[in-house]
């Protein structure tokens, strides 16, 4: 469950898994990693170079072996925001492009209530608050 909750806020499966071995082990080597994981270790350095990246992780030397040890948890929490803040400075723009198109359907279709519900949301006619239920 705490791999999927993860990958929601955009890791990819292997980038999770490394990410709770790293939370749950502490600093390990990317062999140590690997084993521990079930990924191949060749695929773990792939992993690892990403979640620094992300700034979920942080790489040291210990005995003259590379190991890589977690970030604190809130690091997620930082990066959601920082992506927001980058979304909404883009925002503008995007919506004045997007203001411009003139081949604009009139007539969408959805498919499935989360679709619908998802539209509606976005709608200025409805208020956040308003849910549709289903009747089976």
């Amino acid at each position: 469950m705490l791999e999927q909750n993860l990958r929601s806020t955009g890791l990819t499966q292997n980038e999770a898994r490394v990410y709770i071995y790293l939370l749950q082990n502490g600093e390990a080597s990317p062999s140590q990693i690997a084993k521990g994981t079930g990924i191949q270790r060749t695929n773990s350095y792939n992993v690892l170079r990403t979640l620094k990246e992300k700034g979920l992780i942080e790489a040291g030397e210990k005995r003259k072996k590379e190991v890589f040890f977690p970030i604190n948890p809130t690091a997620l929490l930082r990066r959601a925001e920082q992506e927001k803040e980058s979304v909404a400075a883009l925002l503008p723009d995007l919506q004045a492009l997007y203001g411009m198109q003139t081949n604009k359907p009139s007539v969408r279709f959805f498919n499935g209530l989360e679709a619908v519900n998802y539209e509606m949301q976005q709608s200025p006619f409805f208020p956040p608050t308003t849910k549709t239920t289903s009747v089976s």
